[in-house]
C-alpha cells in the first residue's frame, strides 16, 4: 500500500527531468563515470552539508541499468526504499512486541508512509533522506538493543557508520544510540560494562561524524540566530511543519513518547526492547527536528 500510493503520486505528478540542484549534484558525477575518471573521493565528496554516497551509488546503478538519466526512475527506487522502511519498522515492532503490536505498527506505517510528501516524492535525488531513516532505524534497533560485541550489535554499528554517508543528520543516530544506552543502564537492562561499551561506540561514531561535518558559509543566514528563533523553528519541526497551532500539534504528537518514557522508567527491565526502541527513535526524531531548526 505504501509503495502503491507513492507510485500513484509519482505517476500523476512526476517528471523525467532532473530538478533543481540535481543538475549540478548528479550531472558532473555521470560525466566522470562516462569518462572513466570517477573515484571513491567523488562518491563521498560533500554536497552542501551532506555526504550523499549511498544516493550517488544508487543513482549510478540506475543510470547504468536504464541507459539514461531519469528522475522518475529514481523516484520509484526512492518509493521502494520508503516502503521498505515502513516494513522494517513493522517487522521490528512484531519481533519485540508480538503480533498485536506488529499489526498496529504496520497500520500506522501505512497511514504515515503512504501520505504524499510533495518534493520528497517527486525529487529523485532526495533518496538521501530515506537512507538517513533506514540506517538510523537499523542503528537503534540493532546496536541499541543488542548486547555489545554480538553480531547484531556489530551490524548496527555498521549501519550507523553507513548513515554518516547519507545526509548531514545521519550522525544523529549515534547520539540516539548513546541515549538508549543510558536509559538501558538506568532501568537495569544493561550492566555498567555493557553501558560503557555502548557509550564508547556512540562517542566514536559521533566523533567520526563530526569530523566529516561540512560547513557552507552561504547557508549561515538560514540558521536560527536567537533562542526564540530556534524555539519557534523547533516547535514547527516537531509538529511536522504543521502551519497552524504548531505547539498544540507538537504536544499531541510527542505526548505518547513521554508516556512510554515514563512507563519505561517505572517498569525497569521488564520487556525492555520495545520501550527502548520507541524512546530511541523518539530521541532521534527530536534531534532531527533540532537539526533543521
Amino acid at each position: 500500500m505504501i509503495l502503491g500510493a507513492r507510485l500513484i503520486h509519482i505517476g500523476s505528478f512526476g517528471t523525467a527531468m532532473p530538478i533543481t540542484d540535481a543538475w549540478s549534484a548528479e550531472g558532473e558525477l555521470y560525466l566522470k563515470a562516462d569518462r572513466g575518471t570517477l573515484s571513491w573521493q567523488d562518491l563521498v565528496a560533500p554536497h552542501n552539508e551532506h555526504r550523499v554516497a549511498f544516493t550517488r551509488l544508487l543513482d549510478l546503478a540506475l543510470l547504468a541499468g536504464n541507459g539514461q538519466w531519469d528522475n522518475r526512475l529514481q523516484c520509484v527506487a526512492g518509493a521502494a526504499l520508503h516502503a521498505a522502511i515502513g516494513a522494517l519498522l513493522s517487522w521490528v515492532a512484531w519481533r519485540l512486541g508480538g503480533r498485536r503490536i506488529g499489526l498496529t505498527a504496520a497500520g500506522l506505517a501505512v497511514v504515515v508512509f503512504a501520505l504524499p510528501y510533495s518534493m520528497n516524492d517527486l525529487y529523485g535525488f532526495n533518496s538521501q533522506y530515506d537512507f538517513v531513516v533506514f540506517f538510523g532505524i537499523l542503528t537503534i534497533a540493532l546496536a541499541g538493543l543488542s548486547r555489545p560485541l554480538r553480531p547484531a550489535w556489530w551490524a548496527g554499528l555498521l549501519a550507523g557508520f553507513c548513515g554518516l554517508f547519507t545526509a548531514g543528520s545521519g550522525v544523529l543516530a549515534a547520539a540516539a544510540l548513546g541515549a538508549v544506552a543510558l536509559l538501558g543502564w538506568a532501568t537495569g537492562t544493561w550492566r555498567a560494562r555493557e553501558t560503557v561499551i555502548h557509550l564508547a561506540a556512540s562517542v566514536l561514531m559521533l566523533g567520526v561524524g563530526i569530523a566529516l561535518t561540512v560547513t557552507v558559509p552561504g547557508h549561515a543566514v538560514l540558521r536560527a540566530h536567537t533562542a526564540g528563533e530556534f524555539l519557534r523553528s523547533f516547535v514547527k519541526a516537531a509538529a511536522l511543519m504543521h502551519p497552524h497551532m504548531s505547539a498544540v500539534v507538537a504536544v499531541v504528537i510527542w505526548l505518547p513518547l513521554l508516556l512510554v518514557l515514563r512507563e519505561r522508567l517505572r517498569r525497569g527491565a521488564e520487556r525492555p526492547g520495545l520501550g527502548l526502541l520507541v524512546v530511541g527513535l523518539g530521541v532521534w526524531l527530536a534531534l532531527q527536528a533540532a537539526a533543521v531548526s
